[in-house]
């Protein structure tokens, strides 16, 4: 079984109590907020925020000394999909904003991918997907699948998935459907269900290009660039040296 390198973070909200002498109580909370002395502070677990995954790494040990496993994201905007995000903390400071895209990998039978976004009707995305993967004929078919259901409901569906459970296959994903009529119409018979197999199919398209990357990331060929770039040296036994 393979390792990984996994690096998951969370929001821990950190409190104190400090008395300040002030004109008026917004005064007091400026001077408050503006205060920089967090020696006193005190961690609330209670009310920490969610874990996220904010690193992958093929191997043990081995966060920022390889290649990360990326995610391709830009498929989903030509889609007419859009990710929601998560704050991801950067060690130099700050934060940058990830799609929720979620996996496991890559050996197990409920192994799978995930996401959590918007979808509404993009103009010409058969088109353009295309002209991004002009060889990908699964990305085509989710392109002209979504593009048909839509043209039959003038365009107006739209979808929200959200994750759920414990897995993060294509079936742990929620989507809910409905079309957003100024006439209040209904969507057409097995419009709901078309879309949720797009945006599931989509899912598992995802976990193929990770799955990919990952034989790319653990091959001889990856494996002997990471060691040329790193200059890493090894003794006879197969251990690290110098």
């Amino acid at each position: 079984m393979p390792d990984f390198t996994i690096e998951t973070t969370y929001h821990l909200p950190v409190w104190r109590h400090r008395t300040y002498s002030a004109v008026n109580v917004a005064a007091a909370c400026r001077l408050a907020v503006e205060d920089k002395d967090w020696t006193a502070g005190k961690f609330d677990h209670d009310s920490a925020g969610e874990t996220f995954v904010t690193g992958i790494w093929p191997g043990s040990g081995t966060a920022y000394s390889s290649a990360a496993i990326a995610v391709p994201a830009h498929f989903g905007e030509i889609l007419g999909i859009r990710f929601k995000t998560r704050a991801v903390r950067l060690y130099g400071g700050g934060t940058r904003d990830d799609p929720r895209i979620y996996f496991t990998g890559f050996w197990s039978q409920g192994d799978g991918a995930c996401f959590e976004a918007w979808y509404a009707h993009a103009k010409g995305a058969p088109r353009q997907i295309r002209k991004y993967a002009p060889k990908d004929a699964t990305l085509h078919q989710i392109a002209d699948d979504l593009a048909a259901v839509q043209r039959r409901n003038f365009y107006q569906l739209r979808a929200e998935t959200t994750q759920r459970g414990h897995y993060y296959h294509a079936n742990c994903m929620s989507v809910s459907v409905e079309r957003d009529s100024p006439t209040w119409q209904g969507m057409t018979v097995g419009a709901e269900d078309a879309v949720i197999e797009a945006l599931r199919d989509l899912a598992r398209w995802l976990y193929r290009q990770l799955e990919c990357e990952y034989g790319y990331l653990t091959s001889d060929e990856a494996v002997d660039e990471t060691i040329a770039a790193n200059e890493y040296t090894f003794t006879a036994t197969g251990h690290r040296f110098g």
